[in-house]
C-alpha cells in the first residue's frame, strides 16, 4: 500500500498570489508532501510569503504565463519521479 500522497507531486502557478499562496500551499501539504510552487514573476511578495514551508519554489524571472510555469513545474515534478501530478490555482 502506498502512503497517502506517495508519489505525487503537486505543483501550483503563481503570478502575484502573495495574499493566498501560503494557505493553499498549506492545504497541499496536509495531502501530499511534494509540493512545488512555480512563481511566474511575481512583484507583490509571492514568494516570500511561502518562506519556512517545505515546499520546492521555482522562480520565473518574468511573468511566462500560466501554460510556461505549469510546463517547468511538471517537468520538475516528473524529473523527481512523481508518478502522478496535481495542478492548483494559487488563488483559492
Amino acid at each position: 500500500m502506498h502512503k497517502e500522497g506517495q508519489g505525487f507531486a503537486v505543483v501550483i502557478p503563481a503570478y502575484n498570489e502573495a495574499a493566498t499562496i501560503r494557505g493553499v500551499a498549506e492545504r497541499a501539504l496536509d495531502h501530499i508532501p511534494s509540493v512545488i510552487v512555480v512563481d511566474d514573476g511575481s512583484s507583490d511578495g509571492t514568494a516570500a510569503a511561502l518562506d519556512g514551508l517545505p515546499v520546492t519554489l521555482v522562480r520565473n524571472p518574468r511573468n511566462l504565463g500560466k501554460a510556461a510555469s505549469l510546463w517547468r513545474g511538471m517537468a520538475l515534478a516528473l524529473a523527481e519521479e512523481a508518478r502522478a501530478v496535481v495542478t492548483l490555482d494559487g488563488d483559492v
